[in-house]
């Protein structure tokens, strides 16, 4: 009589889901899709502090292997990586196109442990060899451990950091479009005071280019200026954008004397951005922005004396 075998790949699978879930913070979810899917496996929902649900999922594809090939061959070095198997572009494109951050984990059998990357980011890094084939494998570091602590919080960072990248690039479409009214604006700060005539209008402008440097400081890691501007606007005078007073003028001139460096930091980093880390993610996508990112910045930015 013959009878049906269990083939090695149904409990690696097994095995794959076991060690996710062991991994995992006790307060976070994780929702197995029991239903044909096209390239996702499960939902982890983290939790926030006080034991919150806030609805911050991330989609995840497992898979398992039994021992991946590291880089370096240490098993110590947290540096050392390894390439996951080819995944085929059909399911990538699936992934891209997702409103939520997607995590490709993979389980180390014999060790128990699993580790994830960032799916988007890494396609959008890579652009180039992603296109030109049929299949990308995806290289997981050593450090993106969903067993330890400090994966934990790698993931966490991570899911955030592609969360608002949407918000990040609509502030740097911003910063690049209105770079001339931007600059005119704190052109216009540097006549004498008497002179001064900021109207409600250049209230308004000035908000929306505070609220894009904060943004492009905080997504480009550049949080010692982000923090410097903040504390920067708390700790200036509540005035009326209506009022002509000398008080409500110097406020302003106050402003913008701290926020025109944040400006250059931030013209600086979305020209880094888009012509090095995403150069060929842009340059096929969206090539007029690239071009007009590159000619960002040939020269530093005017040094402009604020009265």
């Amino acid at each position: 009589m013959t009878f049906p075998k269990r083939s090695k790949s149904h409990y690696f699978e097994t095995d794959s889901y076991r060690i996710l879930f062991e991994a995992l913070p006790r307060k976070w979810l994780c929702r197995k899709i029991d239903e044909r899917d096209y390239g996702i496996d499960c939902l982890i929902e983290m939790v926030g502090e006080n034991q919150l649900v806030t609805g911050h999922v991330a989609a995840v594809q497992l898979k398992a292997m039994e021992r991946p090939k590291w880089s370096g061959g240490s098993r110590q070095d947290l540096t050392d990586w390894f390439r996951s198997r080819p995944i085929k572009k059909q399911t990538v494109n699936y992934w891209m196109g997702l409103q939520q951050p997607v995590f490709l984990c993979i389980a180390e059998i014999s060790t128990g442990k699993v580790f994830f990357v960032s799916v988007k980011p890494a396609i959008r890094s890579n652009y180039g060899l992603f296109r030109k084939n049929k299949a990308f494998a995806f290289r997981l570091s050593r450090l993106c451990d969903l067993t330890n602590p400090l994966g934990q919080d790698i993931f966490e960072q991570s899911y955030y950091r592609e969360r608002g990248y949407d918000r990040f690039i609509e502030r740097l479409f911003d910063i690049v479009a209105h770079q001339d009214q931007y600059f005119k604006l704190f052109k216009k700060a540097v006549v004498p005071t008497r002179e001064l005539t900021f109207t409600p209008q250049d209230w308004i402008v000035c908000g929306s280019l505070v609220q894009t440097c904060l943004i492009i400081l905080e997504y480009t890691s550049y949080a010692v200026e982000r923090d410097r501007l903040n504390r920067h606007m708390n700790s200036l005078p509540k005035v009326s954008a209506r009022s002509k007073s000398k008080q409500a003028q110097m406020v302003f001139v106050s402003l913008l004397r701290e926020l025109y460096p944040a400006y250059g930091m931030c013209l600086k980093a979305a020209k880094n951005y888009v012509t090095k880390h995403e150069a060929e993610y842009w340059i096929v996508e969206e090539i007029n922005f690239y071009r007009i990112c590159s000619s960002l910045l040939k020269m530093n930015l005017p040094r402009l004396n604020f009265h």
